[in-house]
């Protein structure tokens, strides 16, 4: 994360950031790999190998890639190339997203027998509730990192990658 917003001033990161992030990412892979173990049930362990690859949800997959792909290149060509909202292009990844996402929930509901997103989940109240407290929590926590730099930039005269740093920072500590 703080590589990817402080991209454009690479040169005045201190050494450790760079080298500290992929020890621990290699350690934490390790570690999870010893650490958990989750046994899988009998009647699943015993399935031959075709029958296991037939329950994974292939075309849920794809078509959840899809739909967010699509709505997030939309968004990245409005935002980064400039093009305006009326443009065809946006309008057509945006329009593509929408119908894949619609692709998705039909599958996951009436064709996949083991769906990537069960929708049973989301009509129960606290994995919904859950679901609504992560999105907004993200959308606040990137808002912030995206928005006050932006502002701080403009009225402390600082640059904006230093900022970026100390918001980054503190949601480490915080997080």
């Amino acid at each position: 994360m703080f590589q990817a917003s402080d991209a454009q001033s690479h040169k005045s990161q201190p050494l450790i950031f760079n080298q500290l992030q992929v020890p621990v990412l290699a350690l934490s892979m390790v570690l999870v790999s010893i650490k958990v173990n989750i046994p899988l049930p009998e009647e699943v362990r015993s399935l031959s190998l075709r029958t296991k690859l037939q329950r994974i949800d292939f075309f849920g997959s794809l078509t959840l890639v899809l739909a967010v792909g699509c709505l997030l290149l939309g968004l990245s060509l409005k935002s980064t190339e400039e093009f305006p909202w009326s443009h065809p292009l946006i309008w057509g990844l945006i329009s593509a997203g929408s119908v894949w996402g619609v692709v998705f929930v039909i599958v996951e509901i009436r064709v996949a027998a083991y769906p990537v997103m069960p929708i049973r989940l989301i009509k129960q109240r606290t994995p919904l509730a859950v679901s609504f407290a992560n999105f907004f929590a993200s959308v606040s926590a990137f808002s912030m990192l995206y928005n006050v730099p932006l502002v701080g930039g403009k009225d402390q005269l600082t640059l904006g990658s230093q900022l970026t740093r100390h918001l980054c920072s503190i949601f480490q500590l915080c997080g």
